[in-house]
Formats: C-alpha cells, sequence, structure tokens
C-alpha cells in the first residue's frame, strides 16, 4: 500500500531516497514529474543508476483511493473478448496446445480469461483483489482468490502455467511475488507475463503522457532488459520475450498522443471504458480527442509495426520457465 511522494510548497514532488527494487541499491536518479489522471495527485519517476529499474517514487501508506470509484469500468466489451483470444492462443502455444492443465491467472481482473480458459477444458484458478463486483457472473468468481497472492498459500508445484497480465508493474516487491509464483509452478513449468515497455518509442516520445506509465498503480516501469534480469534474480529462464501486442501497443500509442494535446489525460479510455462523467469541464478536451482520433489511428498502425520489428514495442509478453 502506497501513497504519493512528499511535495514542497510549490506542490512539487520531492525526491526521497529509495533502494532499487531489483538490486536493492539506493541512490536514484530523478527522470520527470507525472500526474495520477484519476486524483491527480503528483509523483516523480526515478531510474536506478546501477541496474536500469524505473519506478515510480512513493511512501509507505494506505495505497486503496487510486483502486477505488473510477478505477473499475466496464471492460466487458468485443475488445475485451478479442484480447482474452489472444492471451489463449499464447497459454496454448506454450503449452503444446494441451488441454486440461491447471493455470493461474494473478491479477485476473474481472474473471473473463478465466472463464474462457475453463470452458476449453482447462483447470483455472486467479488472484484479484477488486471489488465484488466487478466480477463476470458467470460463476467464475468461485475459482479466484480476492486477496493478495501472498495471502492466497496455494500449494507447492500446483500449477502448469501462470498468467500475469498487466500485473507485475503494480507491484511494489516484485520479487518477492515472483518467488511465490515459482513456489507455485510445477517444474518445468511456464510463466507468461505481460507488461508495458518503458523502453518503448511511445514512452520516449510521450513521457510523463504516456498512457502506459499510469502512476501511482504501475510502480515499476521494466524494460526486456530489467524485466529480464528480475526474472533471472527470482530463479526463473526467460525464454523470449514479444515486442508485437496490436490493440495495446496501438491503443496505447493513440492514447498518449491525445494526452500530448489535452488537460484531462486517458479521456478515450475512460470514456470507451464507461467511467467518463461528463461535464463543461472536458468538453474542449473531447472535441480535440474526436479531431485528431482518425489521423493519429492511422499514423498509429504502421508505428506499432515498426516498434515492434525494432523490438521497441510499447507492451511486451515474456515467457519464461521455472529454472
Amino acid at each position: 500500500m502506497i501513497i504519493p511522494g512528499k511535495t514542497n510548497i510549490n506542490n512539487e514532488a520531492v525526491n526521497t531516497p529509495m533502494n532499487c527494487f531489483i538490486c536493492d541499491s539506493g541512490n536514484p536518479d530523478y527522470l520527470f514529474p507525472a500526474k495520477d489522471y484519476i486524483t491527480g495527485d503528483k509523483f516523480s519517476i526515478h531510474k536506478c543508476s546501477g541496474c536500469g529499474c524505473v519506478f515510480t517514487q512513493f511512501e509507505p501508506c494506505d495505497f486503496g483511493k487510486y483502486y477505488q470509484g473510477p478505477y473499475y469500468g466496464r471492460r466487458k466489451s468485443f475488445v475485451e473478448r478479442l484480447i482474452n483470444y489472444s492471451r489463449l492462443r499464447k497459454v496454448s502455444g506454450l503449452s503444446g496446445n494441451k488441454i486440461n492443465l491447471s493455470v493461474l491467472d494473478i491479477g485476473c481482473g474481472n474473471g473473463s480469461f478465466l472463464s474462457l480458459l475453463s470452458k476449453k477444458g482447462w483447470e483455472v484458478s486467479g488472484t484479484e483483489t477488486a471489488p465484488e463486483s466487478h466480477f463476470i457472473s458467470d460463476g467464475i468468481s468461485a475459482r479466484i482468490c480476492k486477496k493478495d497472492l501472498i495471502k492466497c498459500k496455494f500449494p507447492d508445484n500446483k500449477f502448469d502455467i501462470i498468467t500475469m497480465w498487466h500485473t507485475l508493474e503494480h507491484f511494489a516487491g516484485p520479487k518477492v511475488y515472483l518467488s511465490e509464483a515459482k513456489r507455485s509452478l510445477k517444474s518445468g513449468g511456464f510463466l507468461i507475463a505481460e507488461i508495458p515497455n518503458f523502453g518503448s518509442f511511445q514512452s520516449c516520445l510521450t513521457r510523463h503522457n504516456w498512457f502506459h506509465l499510469d502512476v501511482p498503480r504501475h510502480l515499476v516501469h521494466y524494460d526486456p532488459k530489467t524485466v529480464s534480469s528480475l526474472l533471472n534474480s527470482t530463479g526463473f529462464s526467460v525464454l523470449k520475450i514479444s515486442h508485437f501486442s496490436f490493440i495495446y501497443g496501438l491503443f496505447g500509442f493513440i492514447q498518449s498522443i491525445i494526452n500530448v494535446f489535452t488537460t484531462r489525460k486517458n479521456l478515450l479510455f475512460d470514456l470507451l471504458n464507461g467511467k467518463l462523467k461528463f461535464s463543461r469541464h472536458i468538453l474542449k478536451d473531447l472535441l480535440i480527442t474526436f479531431g485528431v482520433i482518425v489521423p493519429v489511428s492511422l499514423a498509429g498502425v504502421p508505428i506499432v509495426f515498426l516498434e515492434s520489428s525494432l523490438k521497441r514495442g510499447g507492451v511486451i509478453t515474456v515467457y519464461a520457465s521455472k529454472s
């Protein structure tokens, strides 16, 4: 649980020494300020001068307010179904298209991906700390441990595959959570982690306006090098890293570019997820969004493929095995 770092008299983020999440070295370098688009709270982004880990500065406290209210939207759309089938292909490909295997989805959201796996014959479990109202209503909720992963206490060597879809970046103690995942993974089992890529072109171009920065909920901002180092240090062997994620990569580019021109950030994302409350204060930003969305989208398609081909994609998927 965290809160933003302290601010000075000008309400600017103050750098407080913090040890690196990966190598535990101190005195990180300050990169740039960032703001939570929901609450308006200010944060700062730092980079470890030793291993290169980038993270959001924070102090221990109750972090619940950053996951309440407008954070959870509908997210039960056609796009969600496309994403789930894409994830199914990744899991099935890694398993050699076997079924009746056991999978744990850490941070499973509303449970729709687990529901799809279950219908395909998989033995499914999940973890999620979202409100009960967030889960889909097809009975999959009973297969979800509604606690922090550490408190779920899954048996040793239970799962064939563990997935973390946009989850790893939320953990303040990633080594602890990965060690727990490894403990409950079978010998020869696999881990799939999909995460935003701080080393992507869209991140470098838009910086604090980058859609996938999402402070303070995203605590660690990985790139291929830092996530590989983290996984190796916790007993995993990285098999491959995919830089292509058409939906997340394209939308991340579109929303990030729009954020550069609007005061209200991530407006398109909230609109699509039913989280946007209309008011006259956002009218100008809505007009900007609708005015640029077509040309930005057309430009974004080739850019997503270019990012991927140069291994600088906005979102990466890491495949690893238990060492």
